[in-house]
């Protein structure tokens, strides 16, 4: 029985230690992605802010162009005013400024 007991043994120790270093990288990793996040989201923000920006300015520029011109804002102008409004919002609030 002492041989089963020391296998066992061997079994459970060696199981235990390649968790435990598994843990310990699995664990580093989450670390350098969790540091990486914030960046990675302002980045990816700041493109979604400029293609935002850039179809606004073409839609208010179509609106523009039309060969009717209203004296009220037009429907397109209100949706763009509206998305600024939302995008701004939005910003202070990424940027922690509320």
């Amino acid at each position: 029985m002492g041989s089963s007991e020391n296998l066992l043994r061997a079994t459970v120790t060696l199981i235990s230690s390649r968790l435990a270093r598994k843990f310990v990288t699995t664990a580093n990793e989450f670390s350098q992605k969790a540091k990486q996040a914030p960046d990675q989201v302002k980045a990816q923000w700041e493109i979604l802010k400029e293609e935002i920006i850039i179809e606004a300015n073409r839609l208010e520029e179509e609106s523009q162009d039309s060969p009717v011109q209203k004296s009220s804002p037009s429907k397109s102008q209100l949706k763009i005013a509206s998305i600024r409004e939302k995008m701004s919002i939005i910003t202070e609030k990424v940027e922690g400024r509320n």
